[in-house]
């Protein structure tokens, strides 16, 4: 995932540079005022995704609420 935020100023609308790098993105464009930031998404392996699946939505209850009144279609 990548964005651009920039390094001075609070009229950024993705956030500042420090807000991004505390949450572990990393700077891919050193930019003097505008760096491009990514941050690296790893999947989790597939046998993790099976047994999590198999275990953790078994017993899955779902539950809507709609306000009263609602048109709700399928």
């Amino acid at each position: 995932m990548e964005t651009f935020a920039k390094r001075k100023g609070s009229d950024n609308p993705s956030g500042p540079v420090g807000l991004y790098l505390k949450m572990g993105f990393k700077v891919k464009v050193d930019d003097p005022e505008l760096p491009l930031l990514r941050f690296e998404i790893h999947p989790l392996p597939s046998k993790i995704i099976q047994q999590k699946t198999a275990r953790d939505f078994a017993n899955v209850q779902v539950t809507r609420d709609f306000p009263q009144g609602s048109r709700v279609v399928h």
